[in-house]
């Protein structure tokens, strides 16, 4: 981190020898014969009183070089007596410090803070200024803790304050103290606006793991993040902490799993209603455990999201879905693509220019998407999937009627397939409003020209009656379970089994 003060510059050096050569200059002009100054300027076409020339010259001469020399010792006094830089222990001591306090079963608080607008600050004011404002951050953080507080910066703009045996409310207050002091900062650490942060606090409790702790406060200013700037979420209760304990967990445990193999995928056939035989299949994410447990993916999802992992996971199914697919010519496969995907414009030019790369096989793949994925910036995402049916890849509207947007996601968005909500379809027996749900959808659907597929087929009596309405694929326990890609093999090939 760079320091407050700094020494001289180079430039004011140079500006300080050049105004001393000036200075001398002037002297020699001011001692020097009349006679010649007067030829000088008469040479010059000027007809000035030499005296006056010579005092106005020499006057200035001074004033210039007594300020550069004032610049000169100003920084020099700077470098020999800097101020004190605030250097905070990181990431690395934080989990030790929490361990210890855990392990001798002390209660306390951790808050956990980002700073806001630190991107505004050093895209407009520049990375000093950044420095500046986070080492007056720091600063702010030392002056407010209690005795026994400990802060630490965890990486760039994130900090956190260790509060051994004060309670979530003490906090709680101290994290306003702190809010309230840095709105002081705005114009001493050049920052245009007042200074503000987001935080959560997390009640440390027994049997709770350091790193655990840390991922639930990192959850917790995650959430107040998205409510705006300046958010100071209060602390969770009981049920809440243990809700974002689980999730935690399931955080790292998927991020364990996308190192070391643990992750793979079922495939669940889409089925003709009327005439049997396969026609698609939907790749789905599992995870398998130490324990050699399986878990689906709506099991880990709401984690993922949450640490926003969605879009490594999103690379990873690509990843296999491609080299499925490079394997077997006679397979079409779905994949479900997440809203954090859809949302970035760095991961949506990278699944271009992967599915480019795999142009031979893109005709046989078709990504999933829901409404509550695209919701946002319907152009961009418009064009951006125009781009990749132009490659040959297909899309299919995930849970259409699930939500208040589905038709006009149907009216603006390219997609090829639309997948009826399970919902509606497990009603059809027994509900009247759901047949009517259905039977709307797909009359739609096939007046645009797309195919239809119903979702959660459970038992023959649904079946039938979506083949009464009309409906021609469909997808359910009923149908055919996920499974191991063998066992897809066999059902697209029977007579090989």
């Amino acid at each position: 981190m760079k320091r407050l003060a700094t020494p001289v510059s180079p430039a004011t050096s140079r500006a300080a020898l050049a105004s001393l050569a000036y200075l001398f200059v002037s002297l020699v002009w001011v001692w020097g014969s009349d006679r010649i100054a007067e030829q000088w300027l008469s040479s010059a076409g000027l007809r000035w009183n030499v005296q006056t020339v010579k005092g106005f010259l020499f006057v200035t001469a001074t004033a210039v070089y007594l300020f550069f020399l004032s610049r000169s010792f100003a920084g020099r006094a700077a470098a020999s007596h800097p101020q004190p830089e605030c250097t905070l222990e990181g990431r690395t001591v934080l989990i030790r410090r929490l361990g210890d306090l855990l392990a001798a079963r002390r209660g306390g608080t951790l808050l956990v803070l980002d700073v806001d607008g630190m991107r505004l600050v050093n895209e407009s004011l520049g990375h000093d200024a950044g420095d500046a404002l986070m080492q007056s951050v720091a600063a702010a953080l030392v002056s407010c803790a209690p005795p026994q507080g400990v802060p630490f910066r965890l990486d760039g703009d994130e900090f956190a304050l260790l509060l051994p045996e004060v309670d979530p409310e003490g906090g709680y207050e101290l994290a306003l103290e702190l809010q309230r002091r840095l709105g002081s900062l705005d114009r001493q650490a050049g920052q245009r606006g007042r200074v503000s942060f987001c935080s959560g606090l997390v009640p440390l409790r027994p049997g709770m793991e350091p790193q655990d702790v840390l991922l639930v406060g990192q959850l917790l200013l995650h959430r107040a993040q998205q409510w705006g700037q300046g958010r100071i979420l209060p602390p969770p209760d009981d049920a809440e902490l243990a809700a974002l304990h689980a999730m935690a967990r399931w955080g790292k445990r998927l991020s364990a799993a996308l190192r070391n193999g643990s992750l793979f995928l079922e495939y669940q056939p889409v089925v003709h209603l009327e005439r049997g035989g396969v026609a698609y299949a939907e790749a789905l994410l599992r995870l398998r455990d130490e324990d050699g447990e399986t878990y689906p993916a709506g099991t880990f999802l709401n984690a993922a999201e949450e640490f926003r992992l969605m879009p490594e996971v999103d690379r990873w199914c690509l990843e296999q879905v491609i080299a499925t697919l490079e394997g077997m010519p006679d397979l079409h496969l779905f994949i479900n693509l997440s809203g954090q995907s859809l949302r970035d414009p760095a991961q949506r030019r990278w699944i271009a220019r992967r599915v480019e790369q795999a142009r031979a096989v893109a005709h046989r793949l078709t990504f999933e998407i829901t409404e509550t994925a695209w919701a946002g910036d319907a152009e961009t995402l418009r064009a951006w999937m125009d781009e990749m049916r132009a490659l040959g890849c297909g899309f299919a509207l995930d849970d259409l009627g699930q939500g208040f947007s589905s038709l006009s996601a149907l009216a603006n968005l390219p997609v090829n397939v639309v997948k009826i909500d399970g919902s509606f379809v497990t009603g059809l027996a027994h509900n009247p409003a759901s047949r009517l749900v259905v039977e709307a959808i797909h009359r739609l659907a096939t007046d645009l020209g797309l195919q239809v597929v119903a979702e959660w087929v459970e038992d023959e009596d649904t079946r039938l009656r979506l083949c009464e309405i009309g409906v021609e694929l469909g997808q359910g326990f009923h149908l055919g379970r996920p499974g191991p890609l063998s066992a897809l093999v066999e059902s697209l090939n029977p007579a090989a089994s």
